[in-house]
C-alpha cells in the first residue's frame, strides 16, 4: 500500500523533529527533555532560539550530517516552529535562515564540505537529486558576496559584501567572520594591528546595517535622497 502525501510528509517531519530533539538534549545536557518542554522553554526568545539552533547545527555536522541535512533539521527548531505557528510565516520563507545557521556553524568549525548530490525525499514521497549550495567557509562566503562588486575604494567593497550578506539573512557574527578575509582587513591588520582591523570591520558592518535599514524604509530613504541632493555622499 502506497502512503499518502500527508502521511509521508508527517513521517519525515517526525523523523527530523526526533533528530533535532536528540541533538538539543545533548546541547542542553537534559537527556529526558521532551519536545513540548523544549518548545516552550525557547519559544518567543529569538536570541536564545538562534543560539540553540547554531549549537544543534554544529553538533549535527560533527556527527557527519551534510549541510543540507543540518539545514532541514532547522525546520523543526523551536524558532522555526514559532515563526510558523505564531507569526504566520511560511516554511519556505525560513530557508534562508536555515542556510545561514548552517553556514555560520561551518564557518565556526572551519570545515570545508564539497558540493554533493544526494537523494532527498520530497513531500510527495518521490526522490530527486539536490545539490548542496550552502557556503562552506568564510573565504567561500567572501568570494560569493564580493563577486561582481565594483568599488572605487576598499571600504565600498567591504560595505557591499556586508550588505549582500545582510540581505541573505546571515547573522552579524557570521558577517564579522567573513570580513576578516577581506584584503583590506588583512592589510590593516598587517600594518596597524588586529584591533584596528577589527574596528574597521565593525565600522563597515555598522554602516551596512544603517544603509539596509534605510533601503527597507521608503520614507527614510526619500529623506536621505533629498539630503544627498544638498550634500553628495559616496554610495555603493
Amino acid at each position: 500500500m502506497v502512503n499518502s502525501e500527508p502521511e509521508v510528509r508527517k513521517s519525515y517531519g517526525e523523523q527530523l523533529r526526533h533528530q533535532y530533539l536528540s541533538l538539543a538534549r545533548l546541547v542542553l545536557k537534559q537527556p529526558d527533555l521532551d519536545y513540548n518542554s523544549l518548545y516552550w522553554m525557547f519559544a518567543g526568545n529569538d536570541w536564545a532560539c538562534q543560539r540553540l539552533d547554531r549549537e544543534v547545527a554544529r553538533l549535527a555536522l560533527s556527527h557527519q550530517s551534510t549541510p543540507t541535512e543540518a539545514a532541514y533539521l532547522m525546520a523543526q527548531s523551536p524558532y522555526s516552529q514559532y515563526q510558523i505557528s505564531e507569526r504566520g510565516l511560511k516554511p519556505e520563507s525560513l530557508l534562508t535562515y536555515a542556510k545561514s545557521v548552517v553556514a555560520y556553524s561551518l564557518a565556526q568549525m572551519r570545515l570545508s564540505y564539497p558540493q554533493e548530490k544526494k537523494e532527498l525525499v520530497t513531500s510527495k514521497g518521490t526522490e530527486k537529486n539536490a545539490t548542496d549550495k550552502i557556503p562552506v567557509s568564510t573565504q567561500t562566503l567572501w568570494d560569493k558576496y564580493s563577486q561582481g562588486v565594483k568599488a572605487a575604494v576598499p571600504a565600498q567593497l567591504t560595505q557591499a559584501v556586508a550588505r549582500k550578506a545582510l540581505r541573505d539573512g546571515l547573522p552579524r557574527e557570521t558577517i564579522g567572520e567573513i570580513l576578516k578575509v577581506d584584503p583590506e582587513y588583512k592589510r590593516i591588520e598587517s600594518s596597524l594591528g588586529e584591533a584596528k582591523a577589527a574596528q574597521y570591520a565593525q565600522l563597515a558592518l555598522s554602516a551596512a546595517v544603517r544603509m539596509e535599514r534605510l533601503r527597507q524604509q521608503p520614507g527614510l530613504s526619500q529623506q536621505r535622497s533629498q539630503h544627498r541632493e544638498r550634500a553628495p555622499e559616496m554610495e555603493l
